[in-house]
């Protein structure tokens, strides 16, 4: 009998022992499809292709399995947690693990800004891009991306209650929002019934601002506009850009002049269209014009050989681009676009602020307002002239001159210039001056958010708190506290703009730090303030490789899901794998019976 109970145990154990081990194995291979789903997330590839078993999941582990017989095995089951259902689960605890840690950080950081902008799919669906800035206690700025909301309406009010849905969701508290950031779209900007103003009557210390990078594209859009002999030369470049394109002859017929020119050194030039969304790519464009003028020239000459509607429009292109005039009008804008693109490029940075983009501004004015001297015109004029009559072209004139009516010119003689380089400087200096007082008019810090924000500036700056008024608006500042701390801090520091001042307190220790709370405060409402909304941008281009033709059809919460995991690959990359597979495996009883209680 005893004999008989040693050998009954003995092969419990073993089958124990045997399923411990099957269950061991599956959890290995549970973790594997954990992580080649975030490889996939990570890369914004798509995960299910057109038939179940060919989309790139399967295929890649497939490909694993052929290294590992355990997950080889664990494939070939009836229930292996690959289906649609066990992906979307995986993806969404992939997703929730990355939104828990920013909405952490961001509620520990205190006050933060709203940042939104808006653009379509490629369905034609509205799409809101939500980020959040806030800083941290060493003074670093961040800018979170939480999401894509599809919108049924675009109105104010519409936009104001999706904004607040998603900071309650997060349990992120409004009361907290310092600042908010949008383009300058009625619905967005509006004084009454725009999603700023909504925000503001419920909680009026979210000051706005608006995009300044929104703000530098206004610019420069509005002055070329003005300026019909500059505003048609950079339309034929979007003309041009738009043959290369779309017609295939047309660019086999530029490259092949391009390879066989001695004078070019770039072989592989190529001509870029005008995008009215994209803000760093009209100088480029200019650039690739004039830099390949005699290749493009020949090109539209060959081109225009034919009967097709392409050969007619090349035909018209090339009558445009045989006149120096054209070559002049892009020789004189493109130092101007590209001081404006640098004033762009500046603003995009995460950590760029408000004080800053002032002194960026009107450093770039002065920079144009240098433009405006005869002497630099007239250098410009002279090298024009010098490199078109190297390409062959004609040599410019003044244009027919064209009698006013008299009883708007009056009976005194009209003006007419004598020879074309005075006639060309008025045009010229007709943009310069139309661009100095766009970027006064867009870049107007007399209004009231500015103000607010350069008497917090000042006050930490002056070492003194002159607006009381101002500063018992805030729940988090103490007046009868700062009131100590601003002298002392700036006799300590001497700091003289906010970037030396926050610079200025990272290198103190922590115990010096406890001195200067206060200032501490006054430094964040002045960081958190957006500079632009271009972290917003940033997300259209993730939505575009996500939500593509072949990816249409997916939903908005998948959409959401695989937008989180791709922008914030960094902190995908950190998802403890192991920790959420204990979390999916506790899910349902069959999942603890597959995989065992971990």
């Amino acid at each position: 009998m005893q004999l008989d109970a040693i050998k009954r145990k003995s092969v419990a154990l073993q089958i124990n022992t045997g399923f411990n081990e099957q269950q061991a194995a599956a959890r290995r291979s549970l973790i594997k499809l954990f992580t080649s789903l975030r490889y996939l997330l990570r890369q914004g590839l798509a995960i299910r292709g057109h038939d179940e078993g060919e989309g790139n999941y399967h295929q890649l582990l497939k490909l694993r399995a052929e290294d590992s017989a355990e997950l080889k095995e664990f494939l070939e089951r009836k229930t292996n947690f690959t289906s649609f259902r066990g992906q979307q689960e995986m993806t969404q605890m992939f997703s929730h693990f990355i939104l828990r840690i920013l909405a952490s950080k961001i509620k520990a950081n205190g006050m933060f800004a709203v940042m939104v902008d808006g653009t379509q799919d490629i369905c034609g669906s509205e799409q809101e891009s939500v980020c959040i800035r806030h800083v941290d206690s060493e003074l670093c700025v961040h800018e979170d991306f939480l999401g894509l909301h599809k919108m049924q309406q675009t109105t104010g009010d519409a936009i104001a209650r999706m904004i607040l849905d998603v900071l309650t969701r997060f349990s992120l508290s409004a009361g907290q929002i310092r600042a908010q950031t949008y383009d300058g779209a009625s619905n967005m900007s509006g004084k009454y019934n725009g999603c700023q103003a909504v925000i503001s009557s419920q909680y009026p210390l979210a000051t706005y601002f608006h995009c300044q990078s929104h703000l530098a594209n206004l610019v420069m859009q509005e002055s070329i506009a003005s300026c019909p002999f500059f505003r048609d030369a950079v339309q034929w470049v979007h003309e041009l850009g738009v043959l290369f394109k779309r017609s295939g002859k047309f660019k086999v017929v530029f490259e092949s002049v391009v390879a066989c020119s001695t004078e070019l050194i770039n072989t592989k030039a190529s001509i870029r269209p005008l995008c009215p969304t994209r803000w760093l790519c009209r100088l480029s464009a200019i650039l690739s014009v004039l830099e390949n003028y005699s290749a493009v020239t020949e090109s539209l000459r060959s081109m225009s050989e034919g009967s097709t509607d392409s050969a007619t429009k090349a035909n018209a292109l090339l009558n445009r681009f045989e006149k120096t005039e054209t070559f002049l009008a892009l020789y004189l804008v493109k130092k101007t676009i590209a001081l404006l693109e640098q004033l762009n490029s500046s603003m995009q940075a995460s950590s760029s602020n408000l004080s800053g983009s002032i002194e960026a501004v009107a450093t770039t004015a002065k920079q144009i307002q240098v433009f405006r001297n005869p002497i630099m015109y007239t250098n410009l004029f002279d090298e024009t002239t010098k490199i078109s009559a190297n390409l062959g072209l004609d040599e410019i004139s003044v244009p027919r001159r064209r009698q006013p009516t008299p009883r708007f010119a009056g009976s005194s003689p009209h003006f007419h210039a004598k020879c074309a380089k005075d006639h060309y400087r008025l045009l010229y200096v007709e943009f310069i001056d139309c661009l100095l007082g766009c970027l006064q008019k867009r870049y107007d810090v007399r209004n009231s958010s500015f103000q607010t924000y350069l008497e917090i500036e000042n006050m930490v700056m002056k070492g003194t708190a002159t607006n009381l008024d101002l500063i018992s608006k805030y729940p988090e500042l103490n007046v009868t506290q700062l009131s100590v701390q601003l002298p002392m801090f700036k006799q300590h520091t001497g700091a003289s703009s906010v970037n030396e001042a926050k610079l200025a307190y990272r290198a103190m220790s922590s115990e010096l730090r406890q001195l200067f709370t206060q200032v501490f405060i006054l430094l964040k409402l002045l960081l958190v303030c957006p500079v632009s909304s271009c972290e917003c941008e940033r997300s259209f281009s993730t939505l575009r490789r996500l939500k593509t033709w072949l990816r249409s059809t997916t939903t908005q919460v998948r959409l959401n899901h695989l937008a989180v995991c791709h922008v914030h690959s960094d902190l995908l990359d950190q998802v403890p794998v192991e920790e959420i597979t204990k979390e999916f495996v506790t899910v349902s009883e069959i999942r603890r019976n597959v995989f065992g209680h971990v």
